[in-house]
């Protein structure tokens, strides 16, 4: 990732785009202004990730950055941020981005546009903190999970699918603006219980049939067209 920020602070392009690997991001990372004014891309969809390395970000006070992202896999093995060592502010903007990882991610801030986030960590979030997500299919996989996926104060989420296999499984802690399918969470207003009726889940092919409760509040320009 060091290589591809210096592609950054050296180009007059808005997009950088990284081939396929892993990218370890780390703490000096945080602090490089140089992330603010370009977009990091996937030169084959998904093939590149962008990874925590397993080690939370400590981010320092008078840091205000904020991470763009479109159609990589961002992984995050040990939350990404410290959330407990939080003086300055790191964002994520991510679209068409597959989002994966053991343990939840925390970002001051998250917009996410058509993402496929995935979890099967039981007790854990996918994501915690603020934000909006638009036209993202958020599922955990683990039969034993009860956690509500999203724990933020403030987290709107409109055209969204949200998926687990445990009928207990408490409801996301989200914002006010919430217009989605929901299958085996709690009740929440502003969620239609439905099964999402994707294509084949055994095999991580998450896209809709076309008798799908999630098709028809979708406008065309927006459904999903990365998984």
């Amino acid at each position: 990732f060091t290589d591809a920020l210096s592609a950054a602070s050296s180009s007059t392009s808005k997009k950088v785009v990284l081939k396929d690997g892993t990218y370890t991001f780390g703490n000096s990372h945080c602090s490089d202004s140089n992330i603010n004014s370009v977009t990091f891309t996937a030169e084959n969809l998904h093939g590149a990730t962008i990874s925590d390395g397993a080690s939370r970000k400590v981010i320092a006070s008078g840091i205000d950055n904020t991470l763009n992202i479109e159609n990589l896999h961002l992984y995050g093995g040990d939350h990404f941020v410290h959330s407990g060592q939080i003086q300055g502010s790191l964002k994520l903007v991510a679209k068409g981005c597959k989002i994966t990882g053991p343990k939840y991610l925390f970002f001051n801030d998250h917009t996410l546009y058509g993402c496929l986030c995935i979890t099967n960590a039981n007790n854990m979030q996918i994501f915690a903190g603020n934000g909006s997500a638009n036209s993202c299919t958020i599922l955990n996989t683990s039969s034993s999970v009860n956690s509500p996926i999203i724990q933020g104060t403030d987290f709107d989420c409109t055209n969204c699918i949200f998926w687990t296999t445990n009928s207990t499984t408490a409801k996301p802690n989200l914002g006010t603006n919430i217009s989605c399918v929901s299958h085996n969470f709690a009740a929440q207003s502003g969620f239609i219980d439905a099964e999402p009726q994707f294509i084949d889940i055994a095999n991580g092919d998450f896209r809709l049939r076309p008798s799908s409760a999630g098709v028809g509040g979708i406008k065309p320009e927006e459904s999903n067209t990365y998984y």
